[in-house]
């Protein structure tokens, strides 16, 4: 598949969608890893014990599968999901001949106890973070 490239403008104008299916796959990957830690053991299983386990399946594949969607849908944008803790991601565009990564990192949220970290400004993330990815545009 062609890469897609984005100028700065350009790439800020997809944060919206992008910060949309990036946060989306973040509490996917929160609830997956919840759920994965789960282990259930039974010494008398009877049909309840059967129903709940069924159940609980299905949930764990419709988040697999939502999480696998979200991803696609930004990796089809021309994002490249670095990290997904930390809500990394980065448009690729151009930059005196050479290809270059727009660095964006998701915001956080204030907490309902009022805590926070520092937020990054969405203009200064973008702008600010150009490493150079070892290609030059032919």
């Amino acid at each position: 598949m062609p890469h897609k490239y984005y100028t700065l403008d350009q790439a800020k104008q997809q944060l919206p969608v992008a910060e949309k299916h990036l946060r989306r796959l973040m509490r996917l990957k929160r609830a997956l890893a919840l759920m994965d830690s789960i282990e259930v053991t039974c010494k008398s299983c009877g049909y309840d014990h059967l129903q709940s386990n069924t159940l609980f399946n299905r949930k764990y594949h419709k988040h697999s599968y939502e999480f696998y969607k979200n991803l696609e849908k930004l990796e089809g944008m021309g994002c490249v999901v670095k990290d997904i803790d930390l809500g990394l991601v980065d448009f690729l565009g151009y930059h005196d001949g050479r290809e270059i990564f727009l660095c964006w990192k998701v915001e956080r949220r204030t907490s309902p106890t009022g805590t926070s970290s520092t937020p990054a400004s969405r203009g200064e993330s973008l702008a600010g973070c150009s490493r150079r990815a070892g290609r030059t545009r032919s």
